[in-house]
């Protein structure tokens, strides 16, 4: 059974007057990732490094793994 941390935290924002809000999740899984930014050696442009987190940052709670 999933935790809901994110649901929760959305919710907050949306009491506070937002909306559309768009967590940092991957679509598949839903997951949430942390998100880097950064450039290779010798390059200029910066890319996007998604980080996948194993843990909800909320609770601690372990994602479980969706098969598909």
């Amino acid at each position: 059974m999933a935790c809901d941390c994110l649901q929760n935290a959305i919710s907050k924002m949306e009491q506070s007057g937002f909306e559309n809000i768009e967590p940092p999740s991957e679509i598949l899984s839903g997951r949430l990732y942390l998100s880097f930014s950064g450039n290779k050696k010798g390059q200029k442009k910066k890319r996007e490094i998604p980080v996948l987190l194993s843990k909800c940052p909320f609770c601690g709670k372990k994602y479980e793994n969706k098969e598909a």
